[in-house]
């Protein structure tokens, strides 16, 4: 079995995000951002059901599984994060019935952006909370790879869990070179020339190039304060701490990649 899990580095994920969503013209699929409550944590339309903590935050306090990364999210940062979201979000009181993205439009960036950052990491409920649900499924697909690794039911049956982590990151800095990698992964050991993937992971990057230009939904590279607010939640007190120890999660996870697949793209023939 085959897994593909794609990932993004959480604090270019976070500064893409907000620079997406903070723009007057709300997208028809975004609609959401004018009313969901980003500082929700608890599953249900009155906010009283399970705790989203409950869910992920287990798997993000093992510490044998990346022994690299120790509790990349603790409760605590967890709580500090809601706090922040709740200092922020109808506070004021000239935004007190304001939803979601009137908020981020009226804000300063750098509260717009913790905003926007606390409900990718807090949020349970509806679109939120994505960056705790990669970083659980980093830990989770590690687990299950050990389990199927060094179970005597599995080896018996020749079964296994190969799972290649992508990095979208790299997707879009480096389209062509990053679909061959996922060709190579995908048709490993198959009968498949190297030619014909190069072939199609090339037309793949003319496609994307022309996609990205024309779509506001790829923001990168299309903002000149992208660094900037890269090193102020970096920074930051609050969002600072967990948002680098996912980092490194998610780079750890990148690397075991690279480490089994160190030939993966190599015949990559530049144009």
């Amino acid at each position: 079995t085959k897994v593909i899990h794609l990932v993004r580095n959480p604090i270019y994920m976070s500064v893409s995000n907000y620079q997406y969503h903070a723009r007057e013209e709300v997208p028809l699929k975004e609609q959401w951002v004018k009313w969901q409550n980003p500082c929700q944590v608890r599953y249900g339309n009155d906010g009283s059901g399970a705790h989203f903590a409950d869910y992920v935050l287990p798997a993000l306090n093992e510490t044998d599984v990346f022994p690299i990364v120790k509790r990349p999210v603790t409760r605590s940062d967890f709580a500090n994060v809601a706090n922040d979201c709740r200092s922020l979000f109808q506070a004021k009181d000239d935004l007190k019935n304001a939803n979601f993205h009137e908020h981020l439009m009226a804000l300063n960036p750098n509260e717009g952006l913790r905003l926007a950052t606390a409900e990718l990491i807090i949020q349970g409920f509806q679109n939120g909370g994505d960056i705790l649900r990669m970083a659980n499924n980093i830990v989770r697909l590690k687990q299950a790879k050990n389990v199927v690794k060094y179970s005597a039911y599995y080896k018996q049956m020749e079964k296994y869990l190969s799972v290649y982590t992508l990095s979208l990151d790299n997707f879009i800095a480096e389209p062509a070179k990053s679909f061959n990698n996922f060709l190579d992964f995908l048709f490993e050991g198959m009968n498949v020339s190297q030619k014909r993937k190069e072939k199609v992971a090339f037309k793949y990057e003319e496609y994307f190039y022309k996609k990205s230009a024309e779509s506001p939904h790829v923001t990168w590279g299309k903002s000149s304060n992208r660094l900037e607010q890269n090193n102020y939640l970096r920074n930051d007190p609050i969002y600072g701490p967990p948002l680098r120890k996912i980092e490194f999660l998610v780079d750890a996870a990148l690397d075991e990649t690279r480490e089994k697949s160190t030939n993966i793209g190599a015949n990559l023939t530049a144009r």
